[in-house]
């Protein structure tokens, strides 16, 4: 965005049964934002590109002032928006002939953060209730899948810290060839990275503890059964692991900055999941709990859903 481009390319409908001295009170009020640098005023009458041909609808083409890529430069664009959407709710009841629209591409930005966000804690609840009773009936375990989501949760977070160390704070951002650093992760990167990253996490956990549990059943004994396991998966993990982390990296080093911060995301995800968390992490936790990693009622003990979930 520069500073000439349009705060808002529609700004208004404007009813022009409405008294002008009304109109100019919105005026004033746009005009003495501080987010605005100056504005193209609709004038009744005349013969402008901002006027309909019945000259009952226009346009006022506000013009901001912030660059909107510069640290803090880019929320003040986003906060003058909602403070004129704001006026205009409050104006609404007594100006009833007056409807004002704001919009643009300036507000995209603002919207997508809403839309977003409003349903992310919703979706980050549904997907880790829905995994624990997945697993819980798949494993025959109370404590196991607890673990596994915890762990995920773990996986995800530890990747956005090391993303905002680098998009957001520019450490090492020169290693992955970016030249202006954002200042900020992308808006829509929390939740796509969420949902890619948990479910990879979900399947290498589910691949090594299925393995875990047929030892087990096997042996009666948790110790071996985790050794067998590991031995038996250990070396499939790190390998596919690697391939992954090869690809995503390949992203990380494109010039498009959406490309770059998903690839280098799942990269560094990837790492952390298959090496500290799957080989080290999860099999540490299951030695400490021995036995009582496998504790499962009688009474929520299906057959049939367990052999469907492990078909």
């Amino acid at each position: 965005m520069s500073k000439q481009e349009p705060l808002s390319g529609s700004i208004g409908l404007i009813n022009f049964e409405q008294p002008l001295a009304d109109q100019m009170v919105l005026y004033n009020t746009i005009a003495a934002s501080g987010g605005v640098a100056n504005m193209q005023l609709f004038q009744p009458g005349a013969n402008l590109p901002f006027i309909s041909a019945d000259e009952t609808k226009g346009v006022l083409v506000a013009f901001h002032k912030y660059e909107g890529y510069i640290e803090g430069e880019s929320d003040e664009d986003l906060n003058t928006i909602a403070n004129l959407r704001e006026y205009r709710d409050r104006v609404a009841g007594r100006h009833p002939n007056l409807e004002v629209m704001v919009g643009s591409l300036s507000a995209v930005p603002l919207e997508m953060k809403q839309a977003i966000f409003e349903h992310f804690p919703m979706i980050v609840v549904v997907t880790v209730l829905t995994t624990y009773l997945l697993t819980m009936f798949s494993f025959g375990s109370l404590l196991l899948p607890l673990k596994a989501v915890l762990l995920n949760l773990l996986s995800v977070t530890a990747t956005y810290g090391i993303l905002i160390l680098v998009f957001q704070m520019g450490i090492g951002a020169g290693l992955l060839q970016i030249e202006t650093v954002p200042g900020a992760l992308l808006i829509v990167s929390p939740l796509i990275l969420f949902c890619i990253i948990f479910g990879l996490s979900m399947d290498y956990e589910i691949f090594l503890i299925n393995r875990i549990r047929e030892e087990y059943d096997a042996c009666g004994d948790p110790d071996e059964a985790i050794a067998q396991g590991m031995e038996k998966t250990g070396g499939i993990i790190t390998n596919a692991g690697l391939i992954m982390i090869l690809v995503f990296m390949g992203f990380a080093f494109s010039r498009i900055i959406v490309i770059k911060e998903f690839g280098f995301g799942l990269a560094v995800a990837i790492f952390i999941d298959a090496t500290i968390i799957r080989l080290m992490v999860v099999p540490a936790l299951m030695k400490l709990f021995g036995k009582a990693s496998w504790y499962f009622p009688k009474w929520l003990d299906i057959p049939w859903l367990r052999k469907v979930l492990k078909d």
